[in-house]
């Protein structure tokens, strides 16, 4: 099922990254190792596998610098939206701890 897939954190961070990154939504691979803190490989793998489930289109340069640049399709936004709401609704009801001197 495709929701075990997001259960993974890197893919999940990815998302969240890319909806959050800019105006353009577009990263290349230095921005997403930053914005994630994962490993080039590791991150290469979860954008295969956002590519397989519809979320990220990508393109390669031809010439160098070979940036690699990842975007979110319409599909990824709506996903990435969701994840990034859940994510605020968590945030907004942790309860707060009181600390004491």
């Amino acid at each position: 099922m495709a929701v075990s897939v997001l259960e993974k954190q890197g893919i999940s961070q990815i998302l969240v990254a890319l909806h959050n990154w800019k105006e353009t939504r577009k990263a290349n691979m230095t921005d997403l190792k930053k914005l994630v803190k994962a490993h080039n490989q590791t991150i290469q793998a979860d954008i295969i596998l956002l590519k397989r489930m519809g979320l990220v289109d990508d393109e390669k340069a031809k010439k160098l610098p070979y940036e690699h640049t990842v975007w979110l399709t319409a599909k990824g936004q709506e996903v990435a939206m969701y994840l990034f709401s859940a994510g605020q609704l968590l945030d907004s009801s942790q309860p707060k701890q009181e600390f004491s001197s």
